[in-house]
């Protein structure tokens, strides 16, 4: 009994598949890609945002320097050094 209902429902499914994918291209069982409109996104101005980026890049590096460094004297020169760089760029 469940095999004889297995049989009536794969019928009924391809039957189905095959009206419906009758105006596909390709063999049956692909799907045309339906056509995706394009992606509007907002207007970014980069060379306002930049400073900020540039700083917060910078002080991310320094934190791993950091944190990777043993702490001497010549490393503390090197903070400083490094943010103005950073300040100034």
């Amino acid at each position: 009994m469940i095999a004889a209902l297995a049989a009536i429902l794969s019928r009924t499914v391809l039957a189905q598949a095959d009206t419906t994918l009758a105006g596909a291209v390709g063999t049956v069982g692909e799907v045309a890609p339906a056509a995706v409109p394009d992606l509007v996104t907002p207007h970014v101005d980069w060379m306002s945002i930049a400073p900020v980026s540039v700083l917060i890049g910078g002080a991310l590096l320094l934190v791993v320097i950091a944190s990777l460094a043993r702490h001497t004297t010549w490393i503390s020169k090197l903070y400083v050094w490094f943010t103005c760089i950073t300040a100034i760029v």
